[in-house]
């Protein structure tokens, strides 16, 4: 008669708690999109560069959420705005990301002088100041 080895309760626990915390871990490294619910984020990265002029259009909303982006790291960033049109690495090792609200000066209709909203991140990762600004210098 063959031995069966019986797994001690405790081993089985500890798998367990494991793939909790894995589990944990990963539904929490993401942004909440329900806190982003009024924000039509597939609209807003569609329109790259903000070509097509719907960035624009959706400023009213971007409003509504810029406060709760606040503290996001870049990923949450990513997650709600896409991936920034631009990165502009600054003093300290802190870094901005750049989206444009009016279309850039490489698309059909856009001008040099474009309006973007500009994303800075702090030594830690973390969005600390959301602004706008007119003929960012790219």
């Amino acid at each position: 008669m063959k031995h069966i080895p019986i797994i001690p309760v405790c081993v089985l626990l500890m798998r367990f708690s494991y793939v909790s915390i894995l589990t944990l871990f990963f539904f929490s490294c993401s942004a909440d999109q329900n806190q982003f619910k009024e924000f039509d984020s597939i609209a807003w990265k569609k329109d790259y560069k903000a070509c097509s002029g719907q960035r624009l259009a959706m400023k009213k909303d971007f409003e509504q959420i810029k406060s709760k982006l606040k503290g996001l790291d870049q990923m949450e960033i990513i997650d709600v705005l896409g991936k920034p049109d631009f990165q502009r690495l600054e003093d300290r090792h802190m870094k901005s990301y750049l989206y444009f609200l009016e279309p850039a000066s490489t698309c059909t209709t856009g001008k040099a002088d474009a309006k973007t909203i500009v994303v800075r991140f702090n030594s830690v990762d973390r969005a600390f100041e959301i602004i706008y600004e007119q003929g960012t210098s790219l």
